[in-house]
Order: C-alpha cells, then sequence, then structure tokens
C-alpha cells in the first residue's frame, strides 16, 4: 500500500487481504482469524495454512481478526496453532467425504456427531462452509458459493425447526 509507510499487504486470495504494519507490528488478518475458527468464504484451505505461517513469520505484537478479535503475545501462536490444526482437521473431513460420496451436509453431521469438531465450538454453518471449501479445494473445483448459500439456509432452517 504505496501512501501507508511501513505498511504491507498480502494477500493469499483476489478477495481476502491481511495488512502488516512493520512499524508497529500491527497486523490485520480479517476472517483468518475470525474466532475460534478461520471463515474460508474467500479462502481455500491450503491459501489460510499459507496465510497462517506467514503471519507467524512477521510476528506481530498484535493481531486483529474479524468479528473484533484482538491477540497480542503468545495468544497469537496459540490462535494460529488452533486454526493449523482445524485446517487439517478439515482436510481429512473432506477427503473422508470424498471417499465415501457424502455431501457437505452429511460430512458436517458426521463430524459433529463424532465430535471431531469439538474443539472449535462455532455456528454448524461456519463449519459447513469451511467443509465445502476443503471439499472443493480436495476435488480441484471451484466453490460454488450458490451450492453453500442453499446448505447453509438449509441448516438454518433445520436448526430453527429444531428450536420451536
Amino acid at each position: 500500500i504505496p501512501s501507508l509507510p511501513g505498511v504491507s499487504a498480502h494477500a493469499p486470495s483476489p478477495d481476502q487481504l491481511l495488512l502488516w504494519d512493520r512499524t508497529d507490528r500491527i497486523l490485520l488478518a480479517g476472517d483468518l482469524l475470525a474466532p475460534v475458527a478461520p471463515e474460508l468464504w474467500s479462502l481455500a484451505p491450503s491459501q489460510a495454512e499459507q496465510a497462517l505461517r506467514w503471519i507467524s513469520d512477521c510476528a506481530p505484537r498484535q493481531v486483529v481478526g474479524s468479528h473484533g478479535t484482538l491477540l497480542c503475545g503468545a495468544d497469537i501462536e496459540r490462535a494460529i496453532t488452533s486454526r493449523l490444526t482445524y485446517l487439517r482437521v478439515l482436510r481429512q473431513q473432506a477427503i473422508r467425504a470424498h471417499r465415501s460420496g457424502a455431501t457437505e451436509r452429511l460430512a458436517l453431521h458426521q463430524a459433529l456427531t463424532e465430535g471431531v469438531l469439538a474443539q472449535w465450538p462455532v455456528a454448524p454453518e461456519r463449519h459447513l462452509i469451511n467443509i465445502h471449501a476443503a471439499l472443493a479445494e480436495h476435488t480441484g473445483r471451484t466453490l460454488d458459493m450458490d451450492a453453500v448459500a442453499t446448505d447453509v439456509r438449509r441448516v438454518l432452517a433445520e436448526r430453527g425447526a429444531r428450536l420451536r
């Protein structure tokens, strides 16, 4: 970013931008460091992994993620490690789903029922989005945002019906 001295941008995908202020050692990470688990709307899991490793290499003093996440000190490396582990588990679920022919929704149901994603207590629809991204990357397909939105609406409707 030429107009901001000491600030550089890292773009792990066309729709994701990380900003690094070398002077103050502050990094803006957006959805990559959303609370508890990343949001992979605009990133493949491998892109997220590379970006997390880039963040770690920068050794920031503070990291600002989406939804008001602020990380400092040792919490930064803990968050990065947790998200890298999440991405590994997500890839394993995608491979499993692909081998069995399971849909993304079924893969989500299996992962939640078996407690595979229990370490990352976020809304099921975020896991579903991420499973879509992992399965698309594993199979070499482009992430189908219409299919993601349809599945998310279904999960939300099912959850709403169970709450009534």
